[in-house]
C-alpha cells in the first residue's frame, strides 16, 4: 500500500511538473522518463530522479518531492 500511495504521488508530482502522458501525436518531453516510472527498477528511478531535478522549471514543492524521494531511495 506505502509502495503504491509513493508511486501515485510521484506521478502527481512529475504531472504537476510538465510530464504528462503522452497522447497520440504529442512529442515526449525533454524531462519526461524514458518508460513508467512504476515500470523502472530502483536503479534507473536513481538515474531517472538525478536528470529529472536538472529541469530549470521545477516548483519547489516538486524539487523537494524528488529530492526526498531520491534519499529515500538512497541514490548516490
Amino acid at each position: 500500500m506505502t509502495k503504491m500511495r509513493s508511486s501515485m504521488i510521484l506521478v502527481m508530482a512529475l504531472s504537476l511538473a510538465g510530464c504528462q502522458s503522452l497522447g497520440i501525436g504529442e512529442k515526449k518531453g525533454t524531462y519526461d522518463p524514458p518508460k513508467n516510472i512504476d515500470k523502472m527498477s530502483p536503479a534507473e528511478l536513481c538515474a531517472y530522479y538525478n536528470f529529472y531535478l536538472t529541469n530549470p522549471d521545477l516548483t519547489a514543492e516538486v524539487r523537494a518531492f524528488a529530492t526526498n524521494k531520491m534519499k529515500a531511495m538512497n541514490c548516490q
